[in-house]
């Protein structure tokens, strides 16, 4: 696993590479995704869903320590041309808050 920031990007969350499954839905439209890392802010994905800059998506996935997925609202922020987009989380839930982060900090304290 690797830290894939530094501090010496304008980021304000450490992003840790994980790899995991995503389901990625944008009004009636609805596809299976790969997650490729995550922070506190959000997360990359890849997938085959027709993105731009701004889109609102809805992406749902697994984290330890809750029996339910994670569903959370979220922005496109980036786009690279071989489709990996960059999701800014706009919407948690309080339990999904505190379980993203306590995953994210375990994969941290893993990575030490």
């Amino acid at each position: 696993m690797a830290i894939l920031y530094d501090g010496t990007e304008k980021r304000n969350h450490v992003r840790l590479e994980w790899k995991a499954p995503v389901q990625l839905s944008r009004g009636d439209v609805v596809v299976e995704g790969e997650i490729h890392n995550i922070s506190l802010g959000g997360i990359l994905v890849s997938s085959s869903l027709e993105l731009r800059y701004g889109d609102k998506v809805t992406a749902t996935f697994y984290v330890p320590k809750l029996k339910a997925p994670v569903v959370a609202k979220c922005a496109v922020r980036w786009i690279s041309a071989d489709k990996e987009c960059g999701l800014n989380f706009i919407g948690l839930k309080a339990i999904e808050t505190w379980a993203v982060s306590h995953f994210v900090r375990q994969l941290f304290e893993n990575h030490k």
